[in-house]
């Protein structure tokens, strides 16, 4: 009985043995879930893809790459090469493009790019509504692909015609004193020009003559160059630099005019250059200046008057045409003569 007792004992120490191995491996124990930092696809055309994105959001917005920061990298196949984008009068091939989709963040705003394969095209496919308060000024390029540039008082929007826009700033605070000097004087128009299509909401009473319309279409080209580069350019939009040195007065003057039309005039007699003036040429001057333009070829133009003498004077020209016509030795009499008139103009 002792013997029989024990054995029972014992078996059911085992049942109930057995029944807490079944109860604690029903039981899930729940685990931490597994978090992990994004990171790009490292493909070399997907990193070129990827800095190409970072480096034009950044120009756009004016800050530093390190600033933006990557949201998302997709490899996808587009179904055109237009990389899914379409946008009016932009024709697309109709074959399969390997690329990527790229999600950058900026500021705390999102911005979607597509690109192909190499990164060699990239297209802004989405981006926050620009912030630019009223828009005053509408530009489209003259050229293909058609960009765009919209001008508030608060900044410039600028992108693909008929696309996304990414809001950028001035380059100079002169920017917006000009754009308020067009509101202000002109009636609103609509025109096309050799500079771009351009449309002003003006508040003045003044009709812009053909000449004026197309100053301020340049005006915008230059605006659109210095929005997509992220910085302002010296030469961007020179029709001409005019400088004049020696004598027996000692000159020592500059004069640069733009294809917009303004003109600064400065004196350079000094360690350092004093501006005398910013001015915006009249319409028969613009006139001119646009006759030469569209008419002759780039070319450098000097002149010295009693080479070696103690009263030499020496005078540059570096002119910026657009046309096709060689200078000949009369007009860059007259480009000389012109410039001298209107640096006579400005500094009286």
């Amino acid at each position: 009985m002792k013997k029989t007792g024990a054995i029972l004992i014992i078996l059911y120490l085992l049942v109930i043995l057995s029944a807490c191995h079944i109860n604690s491996a029903s039981v899930s124990t729940p685990t931490k879930p597994f978090l992990s930092t994004p990171t790009p696809i490292v493909i070399p055309e997907t990193n070129y893809s990827l800095n190409n994105a970072i480096q034009t959001l950044a120009q756009r917005l004016d800050l530093d790459p390190a600033q933006i920061s990557v949201i998302a990298v997709e490899a996808i196949d587009w179904p055109d090469a237009c990389l899914g984008i379409h946008l009016p009068e932009r024709m697309c091939a109709m074959v399969v493009t390997p690329g990527y989709k790229i999600i950058l963040e900026a500021q705390g705003k999102q911005y979607e790019f597509h690109t192909d394969k190499t990164g060699a095209t990239i297209v802004l496919a989405s981006a926050p509504k620009p912030g630019i308060g009223e828009i005053s000024l509408v530009w489209e390029s003259a050229a293909q692909p058609c960009q765009t540039i919209e001008v508030g008082i608060y900044g410039a929007a600028v992108g693909d015609c008929g696309g996304a826009l990414i809001q950028t700033v001035f380059a100079s605070a002169e920017r917006v004193t000009e754009l308020k000097a067009f509101v202000k004087t002109y009636q609103t128009f609509t025109s096309d020009t050799l500079a771009g299509k351009i449309t002003l909401t003006g508040q003045g009473n003044r009709t812009a003559s053909a000449s004026e319309q197309r100053s301020i279409a340049e005006w915008a080209n230059i605006v659109y160059m210095e929005a997509i580069s992220g910085r302002s350019g010296a030469a961007w939009g020179n029709a001409f630099a005019w400088h004049r040195e020696g004598g027996i007065a000692g000159f020592c003057d500059d004069l640069v005019v733009y294809r917009s039309g303004m003109a600064t005039a400065s004196s350079c007699r000094t360690s350092s250059s004093t501006v005398f003036s910013d001015v915006r040429l009249n319409s028969a001057q613009l006139d001119q200046l646009y006759q030469y333009l569209d008419t002759y070829k780039p070319g450098e133009i000097k002149r010295e008057d009693n080479p070696g003498g103690a009263d030499n004077m020496t005078i540059t020209m570096t002119f910026a045409g657009t046309g096709s016509q060689t200078l000949t030795d009369a007009i860059k009499q007259e480009l000389m003569a012109f410039a001298s008139t209107l640096y006579l103009s400005i500094n009286k």
